[in-house]
């Protein structure tokens, strides 16, 4: 199982940029600006092509009166669930945003009570997450559990891993470089990494393909 540290170690082997990593302890220990263009890489590959761990569950605890769920490292949402006093999960129904402003004039203001609607709503925290409202605002504290499309979380500390960093770990790398030579505009390098990460992901899809075929023999 490979790390972050493991990933920005080959990086910069590859890319002989000693200046986007210092050793501090082990080789290449601490990230000067190479984790940037690891996740930059990671990122890109999330937006290629899914993986086991694109789709997944969110679940947090809402506070009474609010109407806004952040969810971090979210792409896209297909489902919303709150849970009732009952212990039961109930489905909300996904609007427009210019529905639900219609419906609802003083949105975060609406009186409060069991919330029943969501959309997607402008990102409020300028990072990387997505954000939902729900309508009408919580009468109280309640488990929300948002059924969606993930990106890989951001690797940050040596430790981090991912979906990519464990099975993909030099594909993950070459998309590394793909954002690095292509931020210095080297059009003939950036084209050759992305060539080795599109063979890479060429020989995963076939076994996406493989994996969801049914066992099952035809008779």
């Amino acid at each position: 199982m490979a790390t972050l540290h493991d990933v920005r170690k080959l990086f910069i082997k590859l890319s002989g940029r000693e200046d986007l990593a210092t050793t501090t302890t082990t080789l290449h220990d601490t990230d000067a600006g190479a984790d940037e263009y690891i996740n930059a890489g990671q990122r890109y590959l999330d937006g290629l092509m899914d993986n086991p761990d694109s789709n997944r569950l969110y679940e947090v605890t809402t506070q009474s009166g609010t109407c806004y769920v952040d969810i971090p490292d979210g792409r896209s949402v297909q489902n919303v669930f709150v849970r009732t006093t009952e212990d039961e999960f109930q489905k909300l129904y996904n609007r427009t945003l210019s529905f639900l402003l219609e419906e609802y004039p003083k949105f975060e203001l609406t009186d409060v009570d069991f919330p029943t609607d969501y959309c997607l709503y402008p990102n409020r925290t300028q990072g990387r997450s997505l954000t939902i409202a729900i309508l009408p605002p919580a009468d109280d504290n309640y488990t929300v559990r948002i059924f969606g499309k993930f990106y890989s979380p951001w690797l940050t500390n040596n430790s981090d891993t991912s979906f990519w960093t464990n099975m993909y770990k030099m594909t993950l790398v070459h998309a590394a470089l793909f954002m690095l030579e292509g931020s210095y505009r080297n059009t003939e390098g950036a084209t050759d990494w992305r060539a080795l990460v599109m063979e890479s992901l060429g020989v995963m899809d076939k076994d996406v393909v493989e994996q969801e075929m049914p066992n099952d023999p035809i008779i």
